[in-house]
């Protein structure tokens, strides 16, 4: 017979976790940064998973955990273009799972408004554009040149759009008529160009009277923009909740601000699937900004998520698989504009694009809080 906690027990533990766990990860963080100073405002990087089966779904943005003051605008633009080919068989069966051969273009324009009392509000639009791969070429010698996988590249060299999602009934025959006409299969040849879903973020940052780190929870929804657009827009609502803490410190005597996100998602059914969804998943960012040298500051981030669809074993890569997306750049700063550049590669194989560019301008002409 399992006991139910008593009711002190019960107050103890809400103590705990409204004030003893802020505490207790301020002072683990701060063995990683001994001279800790008072906390910036940490502006990660709007990327997001460029593989249109988690692309059509919310992933949580990463995001600060400051927030506006009432009243005070921020504008974000960013530029860039990724470049994907996998194909994913598994041994004996007659059709592939999965291919994906394009390059993918998004442009993406996030404004935010401070509402007061904690709260800001953020709204993010974006236009993709989908394609044949103009940098197929580079891309299979630069696998090549440093010995990273590339099998799908030597069978898909010609550099036109493909998108292939199969889930047969009978493995052992592949993909037929009857599994296309159930709906077990996505087939595309023609390029895909709109506006994707619209984000909308309601942001609260909670009160701490410990000025070394931020704390804010958040709630998140996607609105759908098209339902003819397989790669781009699920054509349903995803809503989401989060929470994000940041700090800075002194590391290897240069300063250093961090911040971890983390969420979860319960996404809306979309017709775009051969393989059934989860009904929620998780999603998080781990950044960090180091500015040895004003205004330059070079950036780290590191996207993850669990897996979006159920698919059978082994898991179908970049379908039934976590994703872990690994971002890379420099920041130059001025007042009150920041401009980044980056690049991104997927740390497990095929979770993710193979290979983004990055482009992005932040103006925000007010301090944060």
């Amino acid at each position: 017979m399992v006991r139910k906690p008593s009711g002190n027990l019960r107050v103890v533990m809400h103590c705990f976790s409204r004030t003893l766990l802020p505490v207790l990860l301020s002072s683990a963080l701060s063995l990683l940064f001994p001279e800790t100073i008072p906390a910036s405002c940490f502006k990660p990087t709007l990327h997001r998973n460029q593989m249109p089966p988690a692309a059509i779904l919310l992933e949580l943005p990463p995001d600060s955990a400051c927030v506006l003051e009432h009243g005070e605008p921020a504008v974000r633009l960013s530029w860039q273009g990724s470049n994907t080919t996998v194909l994913f068989k598994n041994k004996g069966e007659r059709s592939a799972r999965y291919l994906i051969d394009h390059e993918r273009w998004e442009q993406t324009v996030q404004a935010q408004l401070g509402l007061g009392t904690g709260f800001d509000l953020g709204v993010i639009g974006r236009y993709t554009d989908e394609g044949s791969g103009r940098w197929d070429p580079f891309m299979r010698s630069f696998h090549e040149v440093l010995g990273l996988p590339y099998n799908s590249r030597r069978i898909r060299p010609n550099g036109e759009y493909r998108y292939w999602q199969c889930n047969p009934s009978d493995p052992s025959i592949g993909c037929t008529s009857d599994d296309v006409n159930e709906g077990r299969v996505l087939d595309l040849y023609a390029s895909q160009r709109g506006w994707g879903d619209w984000i909308v973020m309601l942001k609260y940052a909670l009160p701490m009277r410990d000025s070394r780190t931020h704390w804010a929870g958040r709630l998140v929804w996607k609105e759908p923009s098209r339902t003819d657009l397989p790669t781009i827009s699920s054509g349903a609502r995803d809503f989401g909740a989060g929470v994000m803490v940041e700090g800075a410190g002194t590391f290897w005597d240069c300063p250093t601000d961090w911040l971890v996100n983390l969420g979860g998602v319960a996404p809306g059914a979309t017709k775009h699937q051969a393989y059934p969804q989860h009904k929620t998943f998780l999603s998080g960012t781990l950044g960090f900004s180091r500015s040895c040298e004003e205004p330059w500051a070079w950036l780290g981030q590191f996207q993850f998520a669990s897996p979006r669809y159920r698919t059978p074993y082994p898991p179908v890569q970049a379908i039934g698989t976590a994703q872990f997306i690994l971002m890379l750049g420099f920041e130059y700063r001025t007042t009150p504009s920041r401009w980044r550049f980056g690049f991104t590669e997927d740390t497990i194989y095929n979770t993710s694009e193979d290979f983004s560019l990055l482009l992005e301008w932040v103006w925000e002409p007010s301090d944060t809080q």
